[in-house]
């Protein structure tokens, strides 16, 4: 049960942070408080929609603790950001990145163990279940599914960046000829070998890197920079997505 609980609140955060909150926003934060202001209404929003599906009146203390408590570590992060470190400096803007989102982590998972010992049994609502029951699938499957999917999209495409981003060179930056392509293919490559790992077909996931480096075998072959940016990028990848479809599935 507290599974349930889990992936509605981490999925309603991957939602609110990521997806709700453009890269303008996510900047304008660090010189507006309306705009944080903003975005963390988007967050309460977010935590709102995931939770209908086994809505309670309730979930809106936690929601309220959830989205106030987002609000506050922002404010935080952005006081660090104004005060303690260069804005410019991308290894101290990363470290604090990932210890903003651990102390997410933290709030959902505590918030997740209350809901599970003091608030009811998680029920979804006949209208959710009839609509999965229609094409004969599982309530918490398809939200399983759904965290892991947006989880291996945007998410890790931005902290997959931020790891990395200081290994970036003339070679490794100029090797995107469209922008955004990486980004793109990088998603592409840990949903494909998402459904791999569910299907059980782990003989397969070593076709997709296969392949990525067949198109990139020109670059990898002569440039040793690229070859280790690539690989040490296409390694963090992979094990993210495969690591998540253990936990979430």
């Amino acid at each position: 049960m507290i599974k349930t609980y889990l992936v509605l609140l981490f999925l309603g955060h991957i939602i609110g942070d990521f997806y709700f909150q453009t890269d303008t926003m996510s900047n304008m934060k660090i010189k507006s408080m309306k705009c944080l202001c903003v975005h963390s209404l988007l967050y309460f929003l977010a935590m709102l929609i995931v939770l209908l599906p086994i809505w309670n009146s309730s979930y809106i203390l936690v929601m309220l603790i959830i989205s106030i408590s987002h609000f506050l570590i922002d404010i935080i992060k952005v006081a660090v950001l104004k005060r303690k470190y260069n804005v410019h400096d991308s290894f101290n803007e990363t470290g604090l990145f990932f210890a903003d989102q651990i102390l997410h982590a933290v709030v959902i998972i505590a918030s997740s163990v209350y809901m599970l010992k003091h608030l009811p049994a998680v029920k979804f609502h006949e209208s959710f279940s009839d609509a999965m029951n229609i094409f004969g699938l599982d309530c918490n499957f398809v939200i399983s599914l759904t965290l892991l999917f947006l989880l291996n999209a945007k998410p890790y495409n931005i902290i997959i960046k931020r790891i990395i981003g200081k290994y970036i060179t003339h070679t490794t930056q100029k090797s995107d000829s469209i922008k955004g392509t990486g980004a793109a293919i990088g998603t592409l490559e840990r949903w494909i070998i998402t459904i791999f790992f569910i299907i059980a077909q782990y003989s397969s996931i070593g076709l997709v890197l296969t392949a990525k480096s067949i198109a990139r075998y020109n670059e990898i072959a002569t440039e040793k920079d690229f070859a280790e940016y690539y690989l040490l990028g296409t390694l963090i990848s992979t094990i993210l997505a495969i690591v998540s479809a253990i936990l979430i599935i």
